[in-house]
């Protein structure tokens, strides 16, 4: 099946699947066969009826959206083969046309790791902390001046990437983690009782003031996580096998060392031994 692909340079692209008509026939067949193992008919036994009998107890978009789920991952694992793609999303899929007769044709939407450049940033980190000009508490007062947190120091440092490091990031990544962001915003609301027009009575703002803010709160932290899981490859920095058995290790639940052991959780683990890391070295730059 036919596809093309349209790419953007913030990463983002765009594949758009065409599919003959005879596959979607075929598909639909599939998607019957499928969901007619669990329909019941009158006169025949779960799953024995015939297949135009089950259609009729069933809607057809169902029966669509069926065939959809089974098609689409297999169409996007062989486009992102075929094109030598390293999406970072799981794609936002539409349907651009679905004439009874003809082809149909999908568009599916994703995005790579945006293109980062890091090193005039890295420049800028260089002895933050004790240049002239830089706050720290208790700098204007007789009093002696408190060493900063290292949640502070963390904020100096991650405001001047965000500054000098430009990344131009995708609209699709920006969109799904405001929505989640806001998503989590909306679940904490309800948990309190409230109504989304409620706490932006109390705010004082409106709808879009809130998209907006969540934007910008995603645009900030999207670039804070790209920034540094690029500085961890300029520095080279590694997490060898040994330290995320030492830390599996010092796990006091048994059940919970166990599901540590996984290769999904071992990789979380090393990610976040590596952004650790990251963090430390970054700490050590702006001495």
């Amino acid at each position: 099946m036919a596809n093309t692909l349209a790419r953007q340079d913030n990463g983002q692209f765009q594949i758009t699947f065409s599919i003959p008509q005879s596959e979607i026939k075929s598909g639909y067949k599939t998607a019957l066969e499928h969901l007619s193992k669990d329909v019941e008919v009158q006169g025949f036994r779960k799953g024995k009826a015939p297949l135009d009998k089950v259609e009729q107890k069933l809607d057809k978009n169902d029966i669509y959206e069926h065939m959809i789920r089974d098609m689409l991952p297999v169409l996007w694992n062989e486009a992102v083969a075929e094109h030598k793609l390293k999406p970072i999303l799981t794609p936002s899929v539409r349907i651009v046309s679905s004439p009874e007769d003809g082809d149909w044709q999908f568009e599916a939407v994703s995005c790579e790791m945006p293109k980062i450049e890091v090193e005039k940033g890295l420049e800028k980190v260089k002895g933050l902390l004790k240049k002239d000009g830089i706050w720290t508490p208790g700098k204007d007062t007789d009093e002696k001046p408190k060493e900063p947190t290292e949640d502070e120091k963390l904020a100096k440092i991650f405001d001047v990437l965000v500054e000098e490091v430009k990344i131009d990031l995708p609209e699709i990544l920006l969109k799904q983690e405001a929505d989640r962001q806001l998503s989590e915003l909306i679940d904490q609301i309800q948990k309190l009782g409230l109504t989304l027009e409620q706490y932006l009575s109390s705010t004082g703002k409106k709808v879009d003031d809130l998209r907006a803010d969540y934007a910008k709160r995603a645009a900030d932290q999207l670039k804070i996580e790209f920034v540094l899981a690029e500085v961890s490859k300029v520095a080279k920095i590694e997490v060898k096998k040994e330290e995320i058995d030492q830390l599996i290790e010092s796990t006091t639940d048994p059940k919970l060392k166990e599901s540590l052991q996984s290769p999904e959780s071992r990789r979380h683990i090393e990610l976040s031994l590596i952004k650790r890391k990251t963090v430390e070295h970054l700490l050590e730059l702006a001495k």
